[in-house]
């Protein structure tokens, strides 16, 4: 799926499957991705605030400039990410 430059404002996405997706430039907003797959899906330059990612799979996902703020990885997969250039602040990556 390409959705570069997507939108999600208070998004409901949990257990979504956007495998190897483009999500590049989206902006993420107290949105739940909690279970999701998200394998391999390219996330750089987002915009991820409030974005609760617990439990899912973010194997070989791309976040290259991104920037991640009150962002929950808790349980989530992240064998093999890209984390190049990120900004976390304030974010929970257990």
């Amino acid at each position: 799926a390409n959705l570069t430059g997507a939108r999600f404002i208070s998004a409901n996405c949990s257990n979504v499957v956007l495998f190897s997706a483009f999500l590049i430039g989206t902006v993420i907003y107290l949105s739940d991705f909690s279970g999701a797959d998200l394998q391999e899906a390219n996330l750089t330059g987002a915009d991820l605030e409030a974005v609760n990612f617990s439990g899912a799979i973010l194997c070989e996902v791309k976040f290259y400039g991104a920037i991640m703020k009150d962002t929950n990885l808790h349980g989530a997969d992240l064998r093999g990410v890209e984390l190049s250039d990120v900004r976390i602040v304030a974010s929970n990556i257990k």
